[in-house]
């Protein structure tokens, strides 16, 4: 019987660069498992928050399989703000709009499976432009994502104060 054990979700700044499972076991001078692939790609990964367990690394580091970090990581171009093409490259291609009167309706998805719908209107039906309301509605809903990537990035890097 599997144990019961509660649920926690949490968000962590980290240090990583790519290296198969046999780098990363030479790199820390162990021998490979016999049910182990040298060739697994993957992770080194540093948790700059936590004690050395490497002479080359100030925090904690360990080894993650490709897929395993690449779901719950994003790569960011600077470490102390999200970038326009950060904000880009998580919304999902494809955003489907639609005209309901003189609104713009837009619904995107991100690449965490979260959808949004963001709206945008003109005064009078009549002047209503497809591509302006587009844009102006996308505009909003790349405002909505970058506001909620900018609370993952403060609490990567600050932690939860207790």
């Amino acid at each position: 019987m599997k144990e019961e054990m509660p649920t926690y979700i949490g968000c962590k700044m980290i240090k990583a660069k790519q290296m198969t499972l046999g780098e990363y076991r030479g790199y820390r001078g162990w021998d490979m498992g016999k049910d182990e692939s040298t060739g697994t790609e993957g992770y080194l990964v540093e948790y700059p928050d936590s004690n050395s367990n490497h002479e080359n690394h100030e925090g904690y580091i360990s080894w993650s399989p490709k897929e395993v970090f690449e779901s719950a990581y994003l790569q960011l171009e600077d470490p102390t703000r999200i970038t326009l093409n950060i904000v880009d490259d998580f919304i999902k291609p494809g955003a489907d709009s639609a005209r309901k009167g003189n609104h713009t309706v837009l619904f995107t998805e991100c690449k965490n499976g979260f959808t949004q719908v963001t709206d945008s209107a003109c005064v009078d039906p009549n002047n209503y432009d497809s591509d302006i309301g587009f844009n102006l509605a996308m505009g909003k809903a790349k405002n909505t994502v970058w506001q909620g990537l900018g609370f993952v990035l403060a609490w990567a890097k600050n932690g939860l104060k207790k």
